[in-house]
């Protein structure tokens, strides 16, 4: 695998790779209020990628989804088929990584869990499924308000349950 040199090269190898993502949205900040905060667009970062490939862990196989606070990065690992978390601030280590999902819904999941557990306005929760194409929101939403371990893991554990009964 390359690494990634351009905004197009990445949007093309995110669409190759299948992930269901707006990322133009994320890029372009029109995606909904609710959650511009938690995705951010990264195109600084971005920038810092194309020009220092080796600040980053992995660079060959980095997809960057979005970042967050500045501080962390979103993305997709090609080779290893997992989402994960980088804090930029533990260096190009591979082990720094925070597996977040081994599939998109896994890694959606970890992200409205924490929505779902601050009592968000339903309408509002729909609309951010929506935008992420989410498929599970109602079991998601059952599991948090029934269960003790869906933060962390437990919520992407859960749907990879219920993926695994597809």
């Amino acid at each position: 695998m390359q690494v990634v040199q351009s905004q197009q090269e990445l949007f093309d190898a995110i669409r190759k790779e299948n992930i269901p993502l707006d990322i133009v949205a994320i890029w372009e900040k029109t995606l909904p209020d609710e959650i511009k905060h938690i995705c951010q667009s990264p195109d600084t970062l971005f920038s810092a990628f194309v020009k220092y490939p080796d600040a980053f862990p992995c660079a060959d196989e980095f997809l960057i989804l979005w970042q967050t606070n500045g501080d962390s990065i979103t993305s997709y690992l090609r080779a290893q088929k997992i989402y994960v978390r980088w804090h930029m601030e533990d260096g190009p280590l591979e082990s720094e990584f925070e597996i977040l999902g081994r599939s998109y819904q896994q890694l959606i999941a970890r992200l409205l869990a924490h929505k779902i557990s601050r009592g968000i306005d339903r309408r509002v929760l729909e609309d951010i499924s929506a935008f992420f194409r989410f498929e599970y929101l109602q079991e998601l939403t059952n599991y948090v308000q029934t269960s003790s371990d869906w933060e962390d893991d437990g919520s992407a554990t859960f749907i990879a349950s219920i993926e695994a009964q597809k």
